[in-house]
């Protein structure tokens, strides 16, 4: 008897229809390597001073989901299209369940905040 190692999620975007007005159900699920490293690569953007300073967070995010959509949904799989689409909670979403990016993790954010130097 086999086994899956990861989950499967089932996600509905705003506005995101069938021809009879019902919500399209997009299932995604954690990346495959190959797929996570060019993910890693656009995010990574963020980490680069030069290069962070020529992007904003959000279209980082918009254009890291719309490279993930390439696998789950190719109709959304560019920025223009997925940004009529998606709201901040589903990038979070889609990030998380993909490749365990935390966007608004509390926990991140307390550690950096200890870290801080100040005493």
């Amino acid at each position: 008897m086999s086994r899956k190692a990861y989950t499967e999620e089932y996600i509905e975007l705003q506005g995101w229809d069938d021809e009879n007005g019902d919500p399209k159900v997009i299932k995604i699920h954690p990346l495959v390597v190959a797929k996570f490293r060019k993910l890693s690569d656009i995010m990574n953007v963020l980490f680069d001073k030069e290069k962070a300073n020529e992007t904003s967070i959000l279209d980082t995010y918009m254009k890291a989901v719309a490279f993930c959509m390439e696998t789950f949904e190719p109709e959304l799989s560019t920025v223009e299209e997925l940004e009529k689409y998606a709201t901040w909670p589903d990038l979070e979403y889609i990030l998380d369940v993909v490749a365990g990016i935390k966007l608004n993790d509390p926990n991140q954010t307390a550690a950096t905040v200890g870290t801080s130097g100040s005493n």
